[in-house]
């Protein structure tokens, strides 16, 4: 079986039926560039050309980012780049510093529009649809962007990042409220959330102390650096140093427990993540939904060479308006209409 199969045009009806079925089930939400970038954030390629353009390296750093630059400008890919090149720490502190305030820039302009319209928010559409359920869910993303906490907000759900929580405050609901809705009913849905590379809201100050900033600035705190991490070499050292190997160990711990995932945009490409979605792939009871509008290389390669025993995989088609929908118990693909590469296409289905 390959992805590059001539897709058929049957009924999709038992698809869609399967595909709903899943849905309700779901523990671990999976979010990768591709769930941002459906709202305006920038991919990969759009930060390496930033760097290239508005990095300023410090004299001591120039011949190091001339080498990288020069990679970049080749066209070879950023995380090969500082994968493959060496960087101090200097020069790590600097790209990170500009991949912060490139990344922030879209996070707030997206707040701004979402204080004008958060209604038309297919994210917390997804995450309301989830709480009538009223149970917890585990979102693990290696975004730095608060897309996640915003859906959340929106959709008036409690969520935890190992910090505090809350950017849309809607109206008094008074402290018991907070975890309960009814103080005689179940408690609300909780989502935890994974930040595996970090947030643009955690930053380290002096003698690396981390704290949070949860005060959607436009520059990063005088005397600290933001703690996300860019792709790299330093990404694998960095992630043995807290909070990451807290967060990832708290990710692995949730990965683990599930058995129904739904990964939206993500292109299986970190290792941090991939390693125990890979194990939970060979068990027959765990369901995976990977949706995203292209489904990458390595996604093909975790779906078909990866022994994943259950799987949906949805693509767009040819058209805007029909999905691919790829199962692990059929030879080829099935074209249905709709964008249920999208969440919003996904959520119209499972309705």
């Amino acid at each position: 079986m390959t992805l590059d199969a001539s897709p058929q045009i049957p009924d999709g009806l038992e698809a869609i039926e399967r595909l709903q079925g899943w849905m309700r089930g779901l523990h671990v939400l999976v979010l990768g560039s591709g769930a941002s970038a459906d709202y305006g954030y920038p991919l990969m390629g759009a930060l390496a050309t930033h760097l290239i353009e508005t990095m300023a390296p410090a004299a001591r750093n120039e011949a190091e980012w001339n080498l990288i630059s020069g990679k970049l400008r080749q066209g070879i890919d950023l995380e090969t780049v500082l994968t493959e090149t060496h960087c101090s720490v200097d020069l790590i502190d600097e790209i990170v510093a500009t991949t912060w305030e490139y990344v922030s820039s879209y996070d707030l302009e997206f707040y701004r529009r979402l204080t004008e319209d958060n209604e038309n928010f297919p994210l917390s559409r997804l995450l309301k649809w989830l709480d009538t359920a009223r149970r917890r869910i585990d979102v693990v993303t290696t975004n730095y962007d608060r897309v996640i906490e915003y859906a959340c907000d929106a959709a008036r759900i409690t969520w935890l990042d190992g910090t505090g929580f809350g950017y849309f405050r809607q109206g008094m609901r008074g402290m018991d409220t907070v975890v309960k809705d009814d103080l005689k009913g179940p408690p609300l849905m909780v989502a935890r959330i994974w930040k595996v590379h970090g947030s643009l809201d955690w930053f380290s100050g002096e003698a690396d102390s981390a704290f949070t900033a949860r005060s959607l600035r436009a520059t990063i705190p005088a005397k600290s650096r933001p703690l996300i991490v860019t792709p790299g070499q330093a990404k694998y050292e960095r992630a043995f140093e807290d909070p990451f190997r807290t967060i990832l160990t708290g990710a692995d711990t949730a990965l683990k427990a599930a058995n129904s995932f739904l990964c939206v945009g993500y292109g299986f490409n970190d290792k941090h993540v991939h390693a125990k979605l890979l194990e939970k792939a060979r068990d027959p009871q765990a369901r995976f939904i990977v949706a995203a509008q292209s489904l990458t290389a390595n996604a093909k390669k975790f779906l078909l060479k990866g022994a994943c025993k259950n799987f949906m995989a949805i693509e767009r088609a040819a058209s805007q308006c029909q999905s691919l929908i790829w199962q692990s118990d059929k030879d080829d693909p099935i074209t249905v209409p709709g964008n249920l590469w999208s969440v919003s296409g996904l959520l119209a289905a499972a309705t």
